[in-house]
Formats: structure tokens, C-alpha cells, sequence
């Protein structure tokens, strides 16, 4: 599995293409399509993914799906969220979903495959994506270095993030690595450590 990186957006979104062989996927494509379009060069792209329905982790979304034929997938109880924030702060073609993802579903492409976690509190539906042979867990807005997603926007419930938080730190190895909606990646072992103070 090869995940190439681009920060993309006003916002600074990671986004993430996961490589297995000639497939991969996209996570959180949150602007300019042009970017993650140089990274998915000869790749056939299996699915689209939002963590959460922010118009930060989406805006690229309908461009990519024209031109890579791919499904779009986000969770259901993001719909709302991924509509509230597109009308307030989203420029251009709204992206809509192909098809719904939830704890326990599987995002295979080529060899690899993703596990799909919901893990609310940023958002009612927001997940995270994870391979426990590779070491790797996607994080969307819920988990960063040395930080919590907020619970501040709009469907926030800061008592779910913290649960989310717990939940994700007591799931995986400490060496797994993290990799967050923004910023830079980290590990379960050392944001078990960040975060014990406000986890306690």
C-alpha cells in the first residue's frame, strides 16, 4: 500500500490517494482537482471518500467523478452536514453521493483493502478508515497531532468526539500510524500521550 499526499484548499485538506497495484482511492478530495488528478496518473480509482460531509474534504469531488468514473461514498447521517455546509460556504457543482458507507464496510483495491470506523463528534457521520497489517488509520477531523477535531460547527457533540478519540486510541497498535484531514501525521502511541490530560 503507497499513500501519496497533497494539501489542498483554502483550508489546507489533506487529501490522500491509497495505491494497491494499478488501484486506488481517494480520500477527502477537498479541492483542487488538479492536483489529485497528478497523483492518480494510470491509476484506476476505485472510490471516492469523505471522512465527514465539510465542504473542505469535498470540493473536488464532481470533477473527480467525471473524469474517473468513480463512486462517491460518504456516511448517511453526513447528508445533512454535507448539504448545511455546501449551502453556506461551497463554490460550484455540489457533490452527491453514489452509495453510503458504515461501520464495518470494506474498500478493496487491488491487493489492499480499507475497514471502515464510525467515529461521530465532528459530525454525526463522520468515519475513519484503517488496515491493521498496514499500521495506518485515516482520521478525517476527528483525530490530529496533538488534537481533537472541533464540536463547535454545526451536528458537533463534543461528548461523542471524546468517545470516538477514546475508542480509536484503545483500537491500535502504538506504531499505527495517523494520518488526519489536516496537518501533519502522527501516532496512536504518541497522541495517546498528547491527549491523556483531556482524555482522562
Amino acid at each position: 500500500m503507497e499513500i501519496r499526499t497533497v494539501k489542498v484548499g483554502v483550508l489546507r485538506t489533506n487529501t490522500y490517494v491509497v495505491v494497491s497495484g494499478n488501484e486506488a482511492i481517494v480520500i477527502d478530495a477537498g479541492g483542487d482537482a488538479a492536483k489529485i488528478l497528478e497523483l492518480i496518473k494510470d491509476l484506476k480509482v476505485k472510490a471516492i471518500i469523505a471522512t465527514h460531509g465539510h465542504f473542505d474534504h469535498v470540493l473536488a469531488v464532481p470533477e473527480l467523478k467525471r473524469i474517473t468514473g468513480a463512486r462517491f461514498l460518504i456516511h448517511r447521517e453526513d447528508l445533512e452536514i454535507l448539504d448545511f455546509s455546501w449551502n453556506a460556504y461551497g463554490i460550484g457543482e455540489k457533490p452527491i453521493p453514489d452509495g453510503f458507507i458504515d461501520e464495518g464496510d470494506i474498500i478493496k483495491f487491488g491487493e489492499s483493502e480499507l475497514r471502515i470506523l464510525h467515529t461521530p463528534g465532528h459530525t454525526p457521520g463522520s468515519i475513519c478508515l484503517f488496515n491493521l497489517n498496514e499500521r495506518v488509520i485515516f482520521t478525517g477531523d476527528t483525530l490530529f497531532y496533538a488534537a481533537i477535531g472541533r464540536t463547535d460547527f454545526y451536528g458537533g457533540d463534543h461528548g461523542k468526539i471524546l468517545d470516538s478519540v477514546k475508542r480509536i486510541l484503545s483500537m491500535f497498535p502504538d506504531e499505527t500510524v495517523v494520518y488526519p484531514g489536516h496537518g501533519k501525521s502522527t501516532t496512536i502511541g504518541a497522541e495517546k500521550a498528547n491527549l491523556r490530560a483531556l482524555l482522562d
